[in-house]
C-alpha cells in the first residue's frame, strides 16, 4: 500500500507543479519516481508540452499527461509503452492531449485511460476518445487496434476517484 500512497501523491503533486518543476523526483526509498517529459505550454516554448512518467520500481507505469513532444520524449526516456498501466489526462488542450494518438499508434492492446467529465468549455473522456477514435473519429484506424478503459473522474466531486489499483 505505500507504493500506490506514494504513487496517489506523486501524481496529486503534478497538478500543483509548474514549468520550474525538476526533471526527476523520487518518493523515498519506496522505488516511485517522477520524471518530466515536457513542461512547456502551447505557444512554442521550445520545449516539449505537459507531459509526465511515474516510474515504479525503474519500470514505466502511468503516464500524465500527453501534449506536443511527449511522445519522443517518452521513448528518449527509455519508457515502454507496453510497461503502462494508466495514461491520466488531466484536461484536453493540445498542450496535454496533442501527443495521445501518436502514443496510442505503437501500443495496441488494452490501456486504461483516466480523465474529466465534461464541462461547457471542455468535452467528457468519452466524448474525447470518442472524437478520436470512434467508429466516426480523426484517428478511427485506431479503433480497432486499442482497446481502451475509459475512467471518467466527476470534476465536481469532493471525493478523489480510484484510477488505478496497486498492481495495476
Amino acid at each position: 500500500m505505500r507504493t500506490g500512497a506514494c504513487v496517489g501523491v506523486v501524481i496529486g503533486l503534478l497538478f500543483l507543479t509548474t514549468g520550474a518543476a525538476s526533471a526527476w523526483a523520487a518518493c523515498g526509498d519506496s522505488g516511485v519516481s517522477l520524471q518530466v517529459l515536457g513542461s512547456g505550454g502551447p505557444f512554442g516554448a521550445g520545449r516539449a508540452s505537459a507531459g509526465y512518467v511515474v516510474w515504479i520500481d525503474g519500470v514505466s507505469r502511468v503516464m500524465v499527461d500527453a501534449g506536443g513532444g511527449t511522445f519522443v520524449r517518452f521513448h528518449e526516456a527509455d519508457a515502454t509503452l507496453a510497461d503502462l498501466d494508466l495514461l491520466a489526462l488531466s484536461h484536453f488542450h493540445p498542450d496535454h492531449a496533442a501527443d495521445v494518438p501518436a502514443l496510442l499508434w505503437p501500443r495496441g492492446g488494452e490501456l486504461r485511460v483516466a480523465g474529466p467529465s465534461g464541462s461547457p468549455a471542455f468535452p467528457s473522456l468519452g466524448d474525447f476518445l470518442g472524437g478520436l477514435f470512434g467508429p466516426d473519429g480523426v484517428f478511427r484506424i485506431l479503433n480497432n487496434r486499442v482497446t481502451l478503459d475509459a475512467v471518467t473522474v466527476d470534476i465536481t466531486a469532493d471525493e478523489p476517484t480510484d484510477v488505478l489499483s496497486e498492481g495495476g
